[in-house]
């Protein structure tokens, strides 16, 4: 799983890709930004999806805040594009992590 995160982070263009078809699934009513429910719904299938821990209604209310850079009260796609790079190299790490303690 490294390895794929290191060639997709750095390759500009591959994870531009990637993060433009993981927004265009989320933005669901198609009107270029993911609103809090639209948000809402992507934490809780990607949790799901991953068999990680659910969000609470607040932790998820508080992620959306720290993604919303320009506090407009939606995530358009270069805050979600840095979301999503943050996502990938958290992984990276923690993946390297396990390695080493192996």
């Amino acid at each position: 799983m490294d390895t794929y995160l290191k060639i997709v982070l750095a390759d500009e263009n591959c994870f531009t890709a990637i993060a433009k078809a993981v927004f265009r699934k989320a933005d669901e009513d198609r009107n270029k930004c993911i609103d809090p429910d639209e948000f809402k719904k992507m934490m809780l299938e990607i949790t799901e999806e991953y068999n990680l821990p659910t969000p609470s209604d607040k932790t998820i209310r508080d992620t959306m805040k720290k993604v919303d850079l320009d506090k407009n009260g939606t995530i358009e796609f270069d805050e979600f594009k840095e979301f999503l790079r943050k996502i990938f190299q958290d992984a990276m790490i923690e993946a390297q992590e396990e390695k080493e303690t192996e």
